[in-house]
């Protein structure tokens, strides 16, 4: 927006448009800086707006809400996340649940290890327990609907 500045006298834009202008410009910034860490590689194939989420609103009790969020931005204790706190390499960072020799990320978690089999059917649609893809995940964390949330928040508490 340097131009404004130089050419002020000449050009004629509104406040709006620099309003607009600088909005984009953040909005730009935070996604390149979501898309560019290795913390939130999980979170930027869902977050992809910067908007207020609907879960926020949708998620009333407070226990239940926290751990959504947490899970969310890679706030939780998870191994991928827990061992960088002890420098281990990312790709060490394994699930100690099970025998599968994977990462323990949030996919794994939620949809694939063996481990928590019994409390996905408990609080999944059929649907999520099996063939996991990212689309699942996606789907999951970016529902608008309110049992849907709930249930995936008390699995992740």
């Amino acid at each position: 927006m340097a131009e404004l500045w130089l050419l002020q006298n000449t050009t004629n834009i509104s406040i709006h448009h620099i309003k607009q202008r600088i909005i984009d410009i953040y909005h730009q910034t935070w996604k390149t800086s979501v898309d560019e860490s290795n913390r939130l590689s999980t979170y930027s194939w869902y977050k992809r707006v910067l908007t207020q989420d609907i879960y926020l609103d949708k998620i009333h009790i407070r226990k239940f809400k926290i751990a959504f969020t947490r899970f969310r931005v890679s706030s939780y204790y998870l191994f991928i996340e827990k061992g960088r706190h002890f420098n281990i390499n990312r790709t060490d960072r394994l699930c100690i649940y099970c025998h599968m020799n994977v990462l323990e990320n949030e996919c794994h978690f939620l949809l694939v290890c063996p481990f928590y089999n019994n409390l996905r059917k408990q609080y999944f649609k059929p649907y999520f327990c099996h063939w996991p893809t990212k689309q699942k995940l996606i789907t999951l964390m970016t529902s608008t609907n309110k049992i849907t949330l709930l249930n995936v928040s008390k699995y992740i508490y």
